[in-house]
């Protein structure tokens, strides 16, 4: 990971703060939290957002299984389960006296009806292709379910403890949007638009009740928000930083707080519009990607970056296949790879979410693109605009973005994915890969398709999203490193 911390001088609010704030534990009940950006809606079901799973996941909503700090499965809703030799049947046996915050009670039945709305034809689920393989669901009893597969899948397990994958009841499907209910530890209390969302402890809950009772998530998209915050000591946890340069300062009159560095599985992206007729070409999109120096990117003062990758995987997968070195920085190379393809080189629109990394990484692209002949437009948009006219309508030419979402290989075999890529034998290793349950078989399709990926340049592949966060000195159960975007609150606990 290249990290790179300047010093950055707040010297006017020092100023203003002439003394030490130096906080004791907070009271047990309490746990204020920031996170960058709002949540478009609070039901991971119907959005891909990151940061819907990282308020809602093991939080308000469970699923039959979990994924654990160390990306491994972990019994969830369904206490256990089996499997039939063939790897077509599963048979999952579900935890008693598990009620909905709204005192319903967890069945089979509900399990089904959960399960059945993720596969529906019109189901909007962000990972509804994962569990294209499900043939039938069946209620064995009140507390038993069976789920049999059309073709095996070693990552079933898996994908069912992935955040998008929360066992509902239906009778709250219209309303969780909003009005979020669950199963898990803490109940929705409250979401005021704009500020924050706040949750409280369910004393219903089937499991060990967090210690801490009331939570408050505060969306901060600004870093003036996450440095005066953090200098009052208004917040006990922030850990989407990107960019650090103010923390030399504010650990100068803030020593309660520390800075805690791990990873998680997000790949940041210059995604591209293979709809866009210019970028249909696989010359002028291997020109763009041989244009951008990751070097200068990762040497931005005060800006964070992961490992550098060359594909759309974790450097930190047994399946990794390192293509970093597929399209070196070279602008001779580009520019000739441009006059070649003979094609009218027009202005191109980059769609920026308002994230701290699109708008260090853009920066950079104008320029890098302008190098070799491209006018590029920059166009900051809320959340809320990326998600409608980016990843819905693919009203774009190049945005960046980071994918946090592990394992996704299969949305570049997606039709109607943002990226327009369209490619056949993509399409044939992914199906490939979704039959086979050989573990060194998976490994090696998983690195043909990192290949294939390469190959055709679909993005810009530049670096993984890395884990950063301060945390108050006497807090307890975060975690370091984040294969799943979660924040568990139900772990974290006070220090005595």
């Amino acid at each position: 990971m290249n990290v790179h911390i300047a010093i950055s001088h707040l010297v006017t609010y020092i100023a203003v703060l002439s003394f030490f704030i130096v906080a004791g534990v907070q009271a047990q009940g309490n746990l204020d939290v920031a996170i960058t950006l709002e949540p478009p809606v609070l039901d991971p079901a119907i959005n891909a957002s990151a940061s819907v799973q990282k308020t809602t996941y093991q939080n308000i909503f469970e699923g039959l299984t979990q994924i654990d700090n160390l990306n491994q499965v972990q019994p969830s809703l369904a206490d256990s389960w089996q499997v039939d030799e063939s790897g077509l049947l599963y048979t999952f046996t579900l935890r008693k006296n598990v009620f909905f915050h709204d005192r319903r009670q967890l069945t089979a039945a509900v399990v089904k009806s959960s399960l059945e709305r993720i596969i529906a034809t019109n189901s909007i689920n962000p990972i509804k292709d994962k569990f294209a393989n499900i043939k039938d669901i069946s209620v064995i009893s009140t507390y038993v379910i069976e789920v049999k597969l059309s073709w095996s899948n070693g990552d079933f397990l898996y994908n069912l403890g992935l955040g998008n994958a929360v066992i509902q009841h239906p009778k709250s499907w219209r309303t969780n949007a909003t009005k979020p209910i669950g199963t898990g530890p803490y109940r929705f209390v409250n979401w005021k638009r704009g500020s924050h969302i706040t949750l409280v402890a369910n004393h219903h809950y089937w499991g060990k009740v967090g210690s801490i009772k009331n939570i408050k998530i505060v969306f901060t998209p600004s870093r003036t928000q996450i440095v005066s915050y953090l200098a009052d000591g208004l917040l006990d946890g922030y850990s989407s930083m990107t960019e650090v340069g103010f923390l030399n300062s504010l650990f100068v009159i803030r020593q309660d707080y520390t800075l805690k560095m791990g990873n998680t599985s997000g790949e940041i992206i210059i995604a591209m519009n293979h709809a866009n007729e210019m970028l249909s070409s696989l010359a002028i999109r291997q020109a763009i990607t041989l244009s951008i120096n990751k070097k200068q990117i990762a040497d931005t003062p005060n800006f964070i970056t992961g490992a550098e990758i060359g594909s759309h995987y974790s450097p930190d997968d047994i399946a990794y296949l390192d293509l970093t070195n597929a399209y070196p920085f070279d602008l001779k190379k580009a520019r000739q790879l441009i006059d070649d393809a003979d094609i009218a080189i027009k202005p191109l629109r980059l769609i920026a979410p308002p994230t701290s990394y699109a708008q260090y990484i853009s920066l950079h692209l104008q320029q890098m693109l302008l190098e070799i002949g491209f006018t590029l437009e920059v166009e900051e948009v809320s959340w809320q605009e990326w998600l409608t006219r980016v990843y819905k309508d693919k009203d774009y030419d190049l945005t960046i973005i980071a994918h946090t979402e592990p394992d996704d290989l299969d949305i570049y075999a997606r039709d109607d994915y943002y990226f327009n890529y369209n490619s056949h034998d993509y399409k044939q290793i992914i199906e490939q890969l979704n039959h086979t349950h050989d573990k060194a078989l998976r490994i090696e399709l998983l690195k043909q398709a990192q290949k294939k990926l390469s190959d055709d340049a679909v993005n810009v592949f530049l670096f993984m999203l890395p884990k950063v966060g301060i945390w108050h000195k006497q807090l307890r159960g975060y975690w370091i490193n984040e294969p799943i975007p979660t924040m568990i609150f139900s772990q974290m606990h006070w220090q005595e």
